[in-house]
């Protein structure tokens, strides 16, 4: 799926290839990265129902549908429901017009999606996509076929296939996404406190005589003030006892973290609380406040991954460098290849010449020469599974002068980020002069 959008607070222009395996968002500050890499957290997580009312041909769609799952096969009193049938027979032709719609209520959702003040800063925001029908019947195939009682179509034939409709959309648009938003060192910190000042705002409410409208209103201001990507993960942070009961199948991922870079253990305690283990002193359990940034950095992708991860998820995390000494930062760039060789998306926002060197370096070792790959390989301590083929990744350069997303070659030499290069050039320049001109006699 390639993504298109325009006007989003300060980024004029963007088009990112979201087939990508590692989509890489460099740049100046204050050039639009963070807002690209929220916008796109905001279509993966829409999830919403289309508005019928918004379809030209939304009677005729319905109909049409309904004309179809009558063709379909009966067993013991059951339709099996085909959705790919549904998709290819009826939907494919009016797959336009459905995600101009989608994408209406996408932009009509942006105000809300940021917690800004008033919709006007996205007045001008216009979106595109651009999903191919092999793209599209690849999700569809995941949820292929469905069973409707024969005797709710005949009673109800119209709502089914509104249903069947409203399905076949989700099954388009079956995104899971996770993000890691700048301010994710402070989620765990305060995330108690805000829960409990949301609780005291409940009890005003139950208990006051004033407008109940007015107080409803307080409510939401209260709990909407900040955009859905920390409100999202305020939620996790909120409810970490609850969901550490479950168990992701990539648990191990998380320990490779805390065990390569961590050099300790993230615990979730009776109360609900995040603590850290340090292997060094495995009798110690500190509270984050307690723990280096590091730790603060990275506790909520230790958790997503042990207990919230499935294969296919996209993972957005805002400046992977953050908080990270350069040694720490290679080693994250080798942790961003394993997560995309077990079968995730990686979008991130990165300033940090030393992750983009070491991608570099890991997609320069998948040049096909046995002998000497293998030596390198196992020269600088690499893994097969943290390597990265230079199609898999795409890369786009965020100028502070044009506010847009350009994007960047990627091939077997890697990529090259002039602003970060040229950061580093005349900053080597300039100690070199300065260390001639005072001390070389």
């Amino acid at each position: 799926m390639i993504f298109r959008i325009e006007n989003l607070g300060i980024l004029t222009k963007a088009e990112i290839d979201l087939r990508h395996d590692l989509i890489l968002l460099c740049g100046h500050n204050n050039s639009g990265k963070s807002y690209l890499a929220y916008g796109i957290y905001h279509l993966l997580t829409m999830n919403e129902e289309p508005a019928l009312a918004n379809l030209m041909d939304a009677d005729l769609i319905v109909n049409r549908i309904a004309n179809q799952i009558e063709t379909h096969e009966i067993r013991d009193n059951q339709i099996v429901i085909n959705l790919l049938d549904i998709y290819r027979t009826v939907l494919s032709q009016h797959k336009q017009e459905l995600f101009e719609c989608i994408l209406k209520q996408y932009v009509q959702d942006l105000g809300d999606f940021f917690a800004a003040p008033h919709n006007e800063l996205f007045s001008k925001t216009q979106a595109q996509i651009e999903f191919s029908d092999q793209e599209i019947e690849n999700h569809i195939k995941d949820n292929e076929s469905i069973l409707i009682p024969l005797k709710s179509f005949q009673t109800n034939r119209n709502g089914v296939a509104q249903d069947i409709f409203f399905q076949l959309i989700q099954s388009i648009f079956n995104f899971r996404a996770y993000i890691a938003p700048a301010e994710r060192s402070a989620i765990n910190i305060f995330s108690r406190e805000l829960s409990i000042t949301k609780n005291k705002l409940f009890s005003q409410l139950l208990k006051s005589t004033k407008n109940a409208n007015d107080m409803l209103d307080l409510l939401r201001r209260r709990v909407e003030r900040y955009p859905k990507p920390i409100r999202d993960n305020l939620e996790i942070a909120e409810d970490l006892l609850v969901l550490s009961n479950r168990d992701s199948q990539f648990a191990y991922l998380a320990a490779e973290l805390e065990q390569n870079i961590l050099k300790g253990k993230i615990l979730v305690s009776p109360e609900g609380e995040v603590k850290y283990q340090p292997n060094n002193a495995p009798n110690q359990s500190l509270e984050v406040h307690l723990t280096s940034s590091l730790v603060k950095s990275l506790a909520n992708l230790v958790f997503y991954l042990r207990h919230l991860a499935q294969r296919g998820d996209y993972i957005i995390i805002d400046e992977p460098e953050l908080n990270l000494h350069p040694d720490n930062q290679i080693l994250m760039a080798r942790f961003l290849g394993r997560l995309v060789n077990e079968g995730f998306k990686v979008i991130t926002s990165i300033h940090s010449d030393y992750i983009l060197m070491e991608i570099n370096s890991l997609i320069m070792l998948t040049k096909p020469d046995d002998n000497k790959t293998a030596e390198l390989i196992k020269q600088y301590g690499y893994a097969q599974n943290q390597l990265l083929k230079p199609e898999q990744v795409g890369a786009y350069l965020f100028k502070e002068s044009s506010q847009s997303a350009e994007k960047v070659e990627v091939n077997q030499t890697g990529l090259e980020i002039e602003t970060i290069e040229k950061v580093v050039d005349d900053l080597n320049e300039s100690s070199e002069g300065i260390y001639f001109v005072l001390f070389e006699l």
